[in-house]
């Protein structure tokens, strides 16, 4: 009997073909290491190389920019120096010309303006500006006073020839009152202007004078060259009291007066009664409206109706005035019909802006007996004349008369009237008589 051969264990025969296997699974592990890492490898060389290529590319732009950098900076400091170097040149050529001279500040005026295209885009164009407007004004101040030391020396060469004509005199008199605005600020000039306007009004006097006495019965013509001789005697007065000269002042204040005193005789020897009547009136209520008279701020409230002037001022106000506009005269006389029912007035010919019954003709009227004030029954009309010739003032109210002397001052004014408060006052048919 043949004997059986054992059988191998399961285990057995698995573990017998396992070598292979493991071999061909780690052939194939360390393949793919392999590939893995020769991919690696080569991208590692495609980093390097392209790292390369862009670190090259850098340093070579990098180089480029700093070249071009460099250059601009140099350049620009080129630039820099050069304009430096025109600014200080341009500076010190400015600097070495003294302004206060004018020759020599229109030399700088001059270059200035040559380089100006130039210099107004550097940074220190403000200091060239105002050399230019220094330079500018120094010339200007020249030319100013070269032109009045030229109109003065013509003034005074004129003055000199003694022309007759009051229009000579009248022309150099204006010249010296424009010079006299362009010296404002030139006090050593301004003591020049004043001498020589010193001539030339003692020559414009002397020749009104002497055109009043060529032509005595010419009325009109003399009594506007005597107005023209006291507001120019008038006008030297005021200018002495400015410079505190009280010799001018005294001498111009002689002039003024015996002017006053020759027009005060002709005055008188032209005007009589019958040449007084020979002058036609003028009517003013009626011929005027409220519009054309004027009460001070807080007066007294005024109405035109007609014939009649109608003003009522309240007791707690203080003194008011009603001006009429737009009328002035010289030698003059007025009259009107005037009732008072309360307070007191005054009415005022030759009136000046400030209706100041001191410095014009006044009539002063009251309700009760007063020094110098023309009385007047209360609430009644009364019929007002009013004379002013030369410096005397013949006033009547009613039956009562009084005269006054004028202030010196007081030549030509409007009309006006100052009332005390809780004053009711009415003036009707009031005229003029404007003599000639």
């Amino acid at each position: 009997m043949t004997a059986s051969r054992p059988h191998a264990p399961a285990g057995a025969r698995s573990s017998h073909r396992a070598p292979a296997v493991d071999r061909t699974a780690a052939d194939e592990r360390d393949g793919a290491i392999g590939a893995r890492r020769l991919a690696q490898q080569a991208a590692l060389r495609r980093q390097t190389f392209f790292g390369a290529v862009s670190l090259g590319a850098f340093v070579i732009v990098a180089a480029g920019a700093l070249l071009y950098w460099r250059h601009v900076v140099s350049v620009e400091e080129e630039q820099h120096a050069a304009l430096e170097q025109a600014q200080n040149a341009l500076r010190a050529e400015v600097s070495a010309l003294d302004l206060h001279d004018p020759a020599q500040a229109q030399r700088a005026v001059q270059r200035l303006e040559q380089t100006q295209s130039q210099w107004r885009s550097w940074p220190t164009a403000s200091w060239f500006s105002d050399s230019l407007v220094r330079a500018g004004a120094e010339i200007a101040a020249a030319n100013k006073e070269t032109e009045l030391q030229r109109g003065i020396k013509e003034v005074e060469q004129e003055a000199a020839s003694h022309p007759a004509e009051p229009a000579a005199w009248k022309a150099m008199d204006e010249r010296v009152s424009e010079l006299e605005a362009l010296a404002k600020s030139d006090k050593a000039v301004q003591q020049q202007l004043l001498t020589c306007a010193q001539h030339v009004d003692e020559g414009y006097l002397a020749a009104l004078r002497a055109a009043i006495a060529a032509s005595p019965a010419d009325r009109p013509a003399a009594r506007s060259q005597f107005a023209t001789a006291e507001a120019l005697a008038a006008n030297r007065i005021e200018a002495a009291e400015r410079t505190r000269d009280a010799a001018a002042r005294t001498h111009w204040e002689q002039e003024y007066e015996a002017l006053v005193k020759q027009e005060d005789t002709a005055a008188a020897a032209s005007y009589d009664a019958a040449a007084i009547a020979k002058v036609a009136w003028k009517d003013l209520l009626p011929g005027t409206t409220a519009a054309d008279w004027a009460h001070s701020a807080g007066g007294p409230d005024h109405q035109v109706q007609g014939e009649t002037l109608s003003i009522e001022s309240s007791p707690e106000s203080h003194l008011g005035v009603v001006v009429l506009r737009g009328y002035e005269w010289r030698d003059c006389q007025i009259e009107c019909d005037v009732t008072l029912a309360s307070g007191g007035a005054s009415l005022l010919l030759r009136a000046g802006k400030k209706a100041d019954p001191r410095t014009s003709a006044t009539a002063k009227l009251a309700l009760t007996e007063a020094k110098g004030s023309l009385l007047l029954p209360a609430g009644q009309p009364t019929h007002l004349t009013m004379l002013v010739l030369g410096s005397r003032l013949t006033m009547h109210a009613g039956d009562k008369g009084l005269e006054a002397h004028l202030p010196a001052r007081t030549r030509s004014g409007g009309f006006a009237i100052v009332t005390e408060p809780g004053t009711s006052l009415r003036l009707s048919h009031l005229r003029v008589k404007d003599l000639p």
